[in-house]
């Protein structure tokens, strides 16, 4: 993958523009208030597919007010309900990840027999945390029965602050 090198974030992946998210149009999927707090979840379906398998975008936002531009974090989910992915397309998506921030938290690179068995199970978890201290954020494949195929980034604020992008 090193004709890629000018890529340095999984940003430059993406077609989605997720630095300017709150300029897109979403449709409110859910709603809940615990506390005082907001978690809403909108979705958009994407007009291009990421790295093959994501066709749909969802943002969910925890805020005081019930508002998507105001919001105190944000994780965005990327996913696809349908099955008509393969375990290539995932090893091409966990090798660019691998090339971009090192093994995940557990040592793991490329994709292995563990990781087969895993999707397998629908227990599949690769998680890669960055940032330090406030700005900590973290990067996650998923595959779970109900939610299949998912890619998270987990505190889009943090992750946007710290590469100058927010």
């Amino acid at each position: 993958m090193n004709e890629n090198a000018s890529h340095k974030s999984i940003l430059d992946w993406l077609q989605f523009d997720l630095v300017n998210f709150f300029l897109h149009e979403y449709e409110e999927v859910n709603t809940e208030e615990i506390q005082g707090l907001y978690c809403i979840d909108f979705e958009k379906k994407l007009f291009n597919i990421e790295f093959n398998i994501f066709d749909t975008i969802r943002l969910r936002v925890f805020s005081k007010v019930k508002d998507i531009e105001s919001s105190d974090h944000i994780n965005a989910t990327f996913y696809i309900n349908e099955t008509n992915w393969n375990v290539s397309k995932l090893d091409y998506l966990v090798n660019i990840l691998f090339e971009l921030y090192g093994p995940d938290q557990n040592g793991k690179e490329q994709l292995n027999s563990e990781d087969i068995t895993d999707l397998k199970l629908n227990i599949f978890n690769r998680t890669w945390t960055l940032g330090t201290d406030e700005n900590v954020h973290s990067i996650q494949i998923t595959k779970k029965e109900k939610e299949g195929l998912e890619l998270h980034i987990i505190f889009l604020k943090n992750f946007l602050r710290c590469l100058g992008k927010l």
